[in-house]
């Protein structure tokens, strides 16, 4: 049998609308196959950056921890006294330049740190509500000695991406009959 040029026009037509077809479906697999790809690169970025800022938050807030334990030993006999006036003014400053190592390892991060006695006056009870401070007045433990409280918030932000981490610990610092000083991390929140 003889192709008549119409047929086989009919036919060349056919498969160029086929191969156009199978063409446009490929680009869109395609594309879309690119488009969760960069979703799940997206995702997995935003992971890490949230990891790392979490990761910041954590060595800046053991850092600023040591740094209490070092400032509540160096204060002295007198600052366990079960007696002892509320602090005025009991935020505790740290130094300018603390996190300057942190900084150099995070140079994407910016740190802060507010450092707080529980135990202070009535004076500072609006500013104590604004920063979630509980008022905890120094204890006697049943095995003698005095236990003192104090609030540590240490944050790391990530000044690119806008990542914050921020850990919360409340300190008992408990100096005991022999006059030996412990430390102990009564409730830690991230």
């Amino acid at each position: 049998m003889k192709e008549t040029p119409d047929r086989n026009r009919r036919e060349e037509g056919f498969v160029l609308i086929t191969v156009l077809l199978l063409t446009a479906v490929l680009f869109f697999a395609a594309g879309f196959a690119l488009r969760e790809a960069m979703n799940i690169s997206d995702e997995k970025s935003e992971t890490a950056r949230r990891l790392r800022t979490e990761n910041a938050a954590k060595q800046a807030s053991a850092i600023a921890d040591v740094w209490l334990r070092h400032q509540i030993r160096a204060a002295g006999s007198g600052y366990f006294s079960p007696d002892a006036d509320p602090e005025t003014d009991p935020l505790i400053t740290i130094p300018e330049s603390f996190f300057s190592e942190l900084e150099n390892i995070y140079p994407d991060h910016a740190f802060s740190c507010v450092t707080a006695d529980l135990h202070y006056a009535p004076s500072f009870s609006s500013e104590a509500a604004r920063l979630g401070m509980p008022l905890i007045p120094p204890r006697i433990p049943e095995e003698g000695g005095t236990t003192r409280y104090f609030m540590q918030k240490t944050s790391a932000a990530g000044t690119e991406h806008g990542t914050i981490s921020s850990i919360t610990k409340i300190i008992s610092c408990t100096r005991d009959i022999n006059g030996e000083i412990s430390f102990r991390t009564e409730n830690e929140t991230f």
